[in-house]
């Protein structure tokens, strides 16, 4: 008796779970991927196995896990004036500006999608200048530039085109301090928590939710 009803738990936990898994999934299917376009710059050397790897897959993951989206990373190269985009100087303002630009004129000219689930991200492989390792609008939240110098400078840049804030970033402990992907500036013997943290996340997922 005890055995039957041990197995009928275990029958139950795992119909459970496997409910509760194959929900989530229709979850995700319903609602609209968020896409993000990544323009490799020509300076960049990594391939892009190593690039996904240590910049983006893990981002992806924690993305998806809150928002309940699909999220679509597709890179490019070899793309004329975007690709070798000028980038680099002082004035964060006017390259922001020009590369917003850039990014206007390739909507228009192939007549892509213009909303909230459309992210174009510039990878570089320099910093814009120094202690500036990237920039995003946070204003239309459509373009950004991110460098390889840190593993969390793109999420950090997305995060800000999805709604999130140095504000809402969170110091975490696991037990080593470390840091969510929204903090302003690292501090010397934290850690990257890649993650981002839970007031960034209701950010995220409350922008992307708004009107649908």
């Amino acid at each position: 008796m005890k055995l039957t009803f041990l197995r009928y738990i275990l029958t139950l936990t795992t119909a459970l779970i496997f409910s509760a898994a194959v929900n989530a999934a229709d979850t995700k299917a319903l609602k609209e991927p968020l896409l993000v376009q990544v323009f490799i710059h020509d300076d960049v050397s990594l391939d892009l196995e190593t690039i996904n790897r240590n910049y983006f897959s893990w981002m992806v993951k924690d993305l998806e896990s809150f928002t309940q989206r699909k999220v679509h990373l597709r890179f490019l190269k070899n793309t004329p004036g975007l690709t070798d985009f000028a980038y680099h100087g002082e004035n964060i303002d006017s390259i922001l500006w020009l590369w917003k630009v850039a990014v206007h004129n390739y909507i228009t000219r192939h007549n892509l999608p213009q909303n909230k689930f459309r992210k174009y991200l510039l990878l570089t492989d320099r910093v814009i200048k120094s202690g500036t390792l990237g920039i995003a609008d946070a204003d239309k939240k459509v373009a950004g530039i991110a460098s390889l110098s840190s593993y969390n400078v793109p999420a950090h840049e997305l995060g800000h085109l999805l709604g999130g804030t140095h504000d809402a970033a969170k110091i975490l402990y696991r037990p080593w301090p470390c840091e969510t992907n929204l903090d302003s500036h690292r501090t010397v013997g934290f850690a990257l928590c890649y993650v981002y943290s839970d007031e960034n996340k209701r950010l995220i997922a409350d922008y992307l939710n708004a009107g649908s």
